[in-house]
């Protein structure tokens, strides 16, 4: 099973849903089935957001007002919370995230290349690094140099993230994640792609993310003879959005 997980470093919908979703991966392989391959796509919810970092805060206030703003960041936090999760969004800082998506693409890669053990899973802590740098340390999630410690944190040599960053590698990557959400239908994230047969909205909760594993892992069983395995499958296939999750009411599509 490939599960592919759409998603932005300062989603803390997707801070939250990845959480849910790695409990839900490990009652999945506790219930004797095999851990499914995760690939991080990027999509960006805002790709003008500046370089030069501001403190998120001062950004909502303007958009939503100051109650507004306040309101906002107590629902996430309490989700957050309720995950055992640390959410400081006093401390976040709004920056563009095209260099740190283009740091998940090139870490699976550099991964391979250098013949380590679990790409998926050296690429999966990466992302965990990003998230902890933005949601937790109030880090510049636009810094090379931010960018190169995570790399070096998830198992990476920090002179090749370094180099890498100061290019313009894996660019067409992260354009490619996003041509690709365009053609899924995608409008917000988190959203979780299995087998490009079953659509997981949302941050849902892990029996939900379980339960949906478990119907695709039988739909790939029950397959027709002949019919192409689905990771053979092109941008254009049909993704099925499983009736029974939606997109949480307080997941806003975009910041």
């Amino acid at each position: 099973m490939r599960i592919e997980i759409f998603s932005d470093v300062v989603c803390p919908w997707c801070y939250i849903g990845r959480h849910r979703f790695a409990r839900a991966v490990e009652a999945f392989e506790a219930a004797g089935h095999t851990r499914p391959e995760v690939i991080w796509r990027a999509y960006q919810l805002d790709p003008t957001a500046p370089t030069e970092p501001e403190p998120v805060l001062d950004h909502y206030r303007r958009r939503w007002g100051r109650e507004g703003a306040a309101a906002a960041f107590e629902r996430v936090a309490g989700a957050a919370r309720g995950e055992g999760l640390t959410l400081r969004l006093d401390r976040a800082r709004r920056a563009n995230t095209h260099d740190a998506h283009r740091l998940i693409a090139w870490s699976a890669d550099a991964a391979r290349r250098l013949a380590l053990p679990d790409p998926a899973g050296i690429q999966t802590r990466a992302v965990d690094g990003l998230f902890r740098a933005y949601f937790v340390d109030g880090a510049d999630v636009a810094d090379a140099a931010v960018l190169a410690g995570i790399a070096a944190e998830a198992g990476l040599p920090v002179a090749d993230a370094t180099e890498m960053l100061a290019g313009s590698d894996h660019a067409s990557a992260v354009a490619g994640d996003v041509a690709l959400a365009g053609e899924l239908g995608l409008t917000g994230v988190p959203f979780f792609v299995i087998d490009r047969r079953v659509a997981i909205p949302g941050a849902q909760d892990p029996d939900t993310f379980l339960a949906v594993m478990q119907k695709a892992e039988r739909l790939h069983a029950e397959a027709r003879p002949g019919e192409p395995p689905e990771d053979a499958a092109g941008p254009g296939s049909e993704v099925i959005a499983e009736s029974l999750v939606a997109p949480p009411a307080a997941a806003p599509a975009r910041r």
